[in-house]
């Protein structure tokens, strides 16, 4: 893995925590909260498939 990539994926990785972190801090709807349970599933079941 190249250096640059891991940094760029840890950038990413820095700026969807900062975003997900400022919904959070917003009022969220019960339909929001429900979306994000079911993309954090989502990844869940990719990361366990791709081991």
């Amino acid at each position: 893995m190249h250096p640059a990539h891991s940094r760029s994926g840890y950038m990413l990785t820095l700026l969807f925590t900062q975003h997900t972190a400022h919904r959070c801090a917003q009022k969220t709807t019960p339909k929001e909260a429900q979306h994000q349970r079911r993309i954090r599933l989502a990844v869940l079941l990719c990361h366990s498939h791709t081991g």
